[in-house]
């Protein structure tokens, strides 16, 4: 076996040690579709269901003195941003630039992933591309992005990705994609900022940014906000006021029903 080979292989496993229990539990897939409503109650407790429906008030820790409690409109509005923030209907996704079953959804995943995902449901496709040129472009729907340390190895990319989104949130879009393009790199941080750059940040700003470590706290308040709501692996959707649940690299077709029965509510 190659070298090359011999890493593709390592990655594979390590991901699925990590994310295949929570991404595919069971056979039938439908059933890994999960519900939670948060609003803002007061402080409430949040327990997680696996692959069935849950409610709560205000979603907390739980466990500490100091409770750490969030709502799906506050955790949108310190979210990274893609799309027309004035959309009806939005996705919270919590994800990790290191994160392989993320690559894949945003439709950047390496072939062996990809077949994993098919050998699971034939039918799968990734969520990005269909998801964006349907309802982000079209104004009917925004991604909000946080981070979740799913696979443990992005931490430079997303650092980037904050700076970047600090400049031009149409910088971060366009990194978004060329840093899951170059997941082998994601912990690279020249490497990382040298792709914003090359969609247009400036790289002065970039590196002020970084230097200052304004964003360095935020790697463990985003990993502890996605725990209070549930958040156990990575990639994790919650669609509208987190109506409907996507624990992991769902086809885009289950993302498409959620997000249709969203719009017919409006």
């Amino acid at each position: 076996m190659s070298p090359s080979m011999m890493l593709s292989a390592s990655i594979l496993i390590s991901a699925l040690v990590l994310a295949g229990a929570l991404f595919f539990v069971g056979a039938d897939i439908s059933k890994q579709i999960g519900t939670i409503k948060i609003t803002a109650g007061s402080g409430q407790e949040a327990g997680a269901q696996q692959g069935g429906a849950q409610t709560a008030g205000t979603a907390n820790t739980g466990g500490s003195a100091a409770q750490k409690q969030v709502t799906f409109q506050g955790l949108v509005e310190s979210a990274l941003i893609i799309g027309d923030s004035n959309a009806k209907v939005t996705v919270l996704e919590f994800s990790d630039f290191s994160c392989p079953f993320c690559a894949a959804s945003a439709g950047f995943g390496g072939q062996d992933v990809i077949d994993y995902l098919k050998s699971r449901d034939p039918q799968w496709e990734p969520i990005g591309p269909k998801f964006i040129e349907e309802y982000v472009k079209t104004g009917k729907v925004k991604l909000a992005i946080k981070y979740y340390p799913g696979h443990g190895t992005g931490q430079q990319a997303q650092l980037v990705s904050w700076c970047a989104y600090d400049q031009n949130p149409d910088y971060f879009a366009k990194f978004h994609d060329i840093a899951y393009k170059n997941q082998g790199e994601a912990n690279d941080a020249a490497k990382m900022k040298g792709y914003a750059v090359q969609v247009g940040a400036d790289a002065a700003k970039l590196d002020e940014c970084l230097k200052s470590n304004k964003y360095v706290s935020r790697l463990d308040t985003e990993a502890e906000e996605g725990s209070a709501i549930g958040v156990s692996g990575t990639p994790y959707y919650y669609i509208n006021n987190a109506s409907t649940v996507l624990k992991g690299a769902y086809s885009y077709s289950y993302m498409k029903q959620a997000i249709d029965a969203e719009l017919a509510k409006q």
